[in-house]
């Protein structure tokens, strides 16, 4: 191969490692909450009975709930419109899910958490501006949390 051929093999390679590396830099990451609090209370107590809580404090206990899954919504999450990513960029260590939220124009896309024992979940819109989503997973320890995190670009 002449030397010029190298040379621009070369140079080319470069640029491509250098995008890469510019690559990294332009995702923005979402602030995840990894737990919330909640407080437990009956709405409406029936005829003849009471409630108390089993746990006696002067503050109403509050419970920890742990993040367990985040997922990616066209539309509000209570529309329910679920969306599957577009790419899976999976190693033995991690996977790495990407949505082109710019595929679908005029809809807006959320992210939401969901934690363990209980129904609630936090949600809030991804920015107009965002092109592509995505969340990293821990795939090798099974008691970690698995989302490791969510960011946008």
């Amino acid at each position: 191969m002449p030397i010029k051929a190298i040379l621009i093999s070369f140079g080319l390679a470069s640029c491509l490692a250098f995008a890469g590396q510019a690559d990294s830099t332009l995702w923005t990451e979402i602030s995840i909450p990894r737990t919330i609090q909640t407080n437990q209370q009956i709405v409406t107590t029936p005829n003849g009975w009471q409630c108390f809580d089993e746990i006696t404090s002067i503050d109403p206990p509050k419970e920890l709930h742990a993040l367990r899954d985040v997922t990616i919504f066209c539309g509000h999450p209570k529309e329910a419109e679920f969306r599957e990513h577009d790419i899976d960029l999976g190693s033995k260590k991690e996977s790495i899910f990407v949505w082109k939220v710019s595929s679908i124009p005029k809809k807006d896309y959320w992210v939401n958490c969901s934690y363990n024992n209980t129904r609630l979940s936090l949600c809030m819109p991804i920015p107009h501006s965002a092109a592509e989503v995505r969340i990293t997973i821990n795939r090798q320890v099974p008691n970690a949390p698995r989302i490791l995190k969510v960011e946008f670009r």
